[in-house]
């Protein structure tokens, strides 16, 4: 029984893509369901459009994604290499290297930026494509996760990414087993101590919505008095 529990959190390219997502997904159900359920609110409480709400979340974690594994390309240069400095043990602890990590996480990983680009979209074409407070649910969830729930969990596939130099482990989690990015052998990453960031977050947003300190607002009018 030992050997099934212990081969069930374990991620095989021997297995299929499916096989290894579902893994994932019964090791992060409570997440999983969370996020669900703050999606349908979020969706309720703003747009009532369930199609963007749904594409604006696979949206920004395949943002966060691709954004992370393009830092440690020489594409992103030189905004990779202060990226790099997070992985480097001898400045990895410096103040400013933190700050600059964090906005780096909650700007361009976590995927702010994204709402810039649909306002301008919106702004341009009169057509919306983004739930913008999805995505600033998101830039919260990841800024938080990656600077305090890491350092308390302590993930394999975290630990895993910085041995490596950031040549896999990217995250989300299920975006890595999607394009083999994810280390073979290595134990799937349980992700539900975030259940509390998502619902902070979510309350932190929806609370400001709609109040002077509304960033969509802000950054609408912003956008509107350029264009």
């Amino acid at each position: 029984m030992a050997e099934s529990v212990e081969t069930s959190q374990i991620y095989s390219r021997k297995e299929s893509f499916i096989t290894n997502q579902i893994k994932l997904g019964l090791i992060n159900e409570p997440l999983y369901w969370t996020a669900a359920a703050v999606i349908f609110l979020i969706n309720y409480k703003t747009d009532r459009n369930i199609f963007i709400a749904i594409f604006t979340f696979y949206a920004v974690t395949s943002w966060s994604y691709f954004t992370h594994l393009l830092s440690h390309t020489k594409l992103f240069m030189p905004l990779g290499q202060i990226h790099l400095l997070h992985h480097d043990p001898k400045y990895n602890e410096m103040p400013a290297v933190y700050v600059t990590e964090a906005l780096i996480d909650f700007f361009l990983f976590g995927g702010f930026i994204l709402i810039f680009i649909g306002l301008f979209i919106e702004n341009m074409f009169e057509f919306r494509i983004f739930n913008y407070y999805i995505i600033l649910v998101w830039a919260i969830f990841y800024l938080t996760y990656h600077l305090f729930n890491y350092h308390i969990t302590k993930p394999d596939a975290h630990k895993q990414h910085h041995i490596d130099n950031g040549s896999n482990n990217y995250g989300p989690e299920w975006m890595d087993i999607y394009f083999d990015t994810k280390t073979e052998g290595s134990v799937f990453e349980n992700l539900n101590s975030g259940i509390i960031n998502l619902i902070v977050a979510t309350g932190i947003v929806l609370g400001l919505k709609d109040t002077k300190y509304d960033l969509t607002h802000v950054f609408d009018n912003v956008i509107k008095r350029i264009f």
